[in-house]
């Protein structure tokens, strides 16, 4: 569901800033505002994380806002690599559900299916009574191009196909609605948390059985003790940085924060956003 987006802020090309088409024109409205505070030059040209990149090393851009795919090596020297926000896979089930934490064995039981680990019911996660025999009703949620579903099929399932049984969803809605429907049988993968009053929760989430489960919150994910995130940062030439100062600023301050939010990423918490950007003063 790439899409191409080009358009230009200001004749004057000072600063040229590309990157992730799911993320940059949710940015647009921020960036221009940016402009006329500040008589900056600034062009856009928000194509995909990869065609940026690739127009980064060729010195064709200046800034990148880049949606690193999980795995893959950080840009190094001599480029600098800022986290920005991250898109993250929540696990969501019902609240009246008496689990609070699965492992990555366990899900891709439950999303992978098939094996000596398949899950088909509550009761074979340990749950008794009433929920012995009810049936696991995986699902996914393709919102925000996708990622979510992505990161989990990747990092999870190691690439292989969900099994035929997920029910996938276009937006958050429409998986409320389906987790409704599936009462408390559901399980959900999501882009972002449940809503309040929805009656759902998410999980922590443990790489294996050994291991602690850890809560999707935004310090855990920014360490990476949440592993289930995929980073989207701002890449530059280390030698650039002084003029592209205070665009850094405002892309690290809380109104563009607040814009990845809205579309369905998880932001730095505002003491990491703070140091960077004092790390970044002369």
């Amino acid at each position: 569901m790439l899409c191409f987006l080009a358009s230009v802020i200001s004749a004057r090309a000072e600063i040229r800033l590309v990157g992730s088409d799911l993320l940059g024109p949710g940015l647009s409205a921020s960036l221009q505002d940016f402009v006329r505070r500040t008589g900056t030059g600034l062009t856009t040209d928000f194509a995909g994380s990869h065609p940026g990149w690739l127009q980064l090393q060729d010195g064709h851009a200046d800034l990148g806002v880049l949606a690193l795919p999980p795995g893959a090596t950080r840009p190094a020297e001599p480029f600098v690599c800022l986290p920005l926000a991250y898109h993250v896979t929540f696990v969501l089930v019902a609240e009246a559900l008496p689990l609070e934490h699965l492992s990555w064995p366990r899900l891709a039981g439950i999303f992978g299916g098939g094996g000596a680990g398949h899950v088909g019911r509550w009761g074979e996660l340990g749950l008794s009574g009433e929920w012995n025999a009810r049936a696991v009703m995986p699902r996914v949620c393709d919102a925000g191009g996708g990622l979510s579903a992505a990161l989990f099929r990747h990092l999870v399932l190691h690439d292989r196909d969900y099994q035929p049984a997920v029910v996938r969803s276009e937006s958050m809605e429409a998986l409320l609605d389906d987790l409704t429907q599936a009462r408390a049988g559901g399980i959900a993968l999501a882009p972002v948390p449940p809503p309040a009053g929805s009656g759902l929760k998410f999980l922590a989430i443990a790489r294996t059985e050994q291991e602690p489960a850890v809560a999707p919150t935004p310090e855990n994910v920014h360490r990476g003790d949440y592993a289930l995130r995929w980073p989207v940062c701002l890449v530059f030439r280390r030698s650039d940085a002084p003029r592209l100062l205070p665009l850094l600023r405002h892309l690290l301050g809380r109104e563009i924060a607040h814009k990845c939010s809205q579309a369905g990423l998880m932001p730095l918490p505002g003491a990491v956003r703070e140091q960077q950007i004092f790390d970044l003063e002369p």
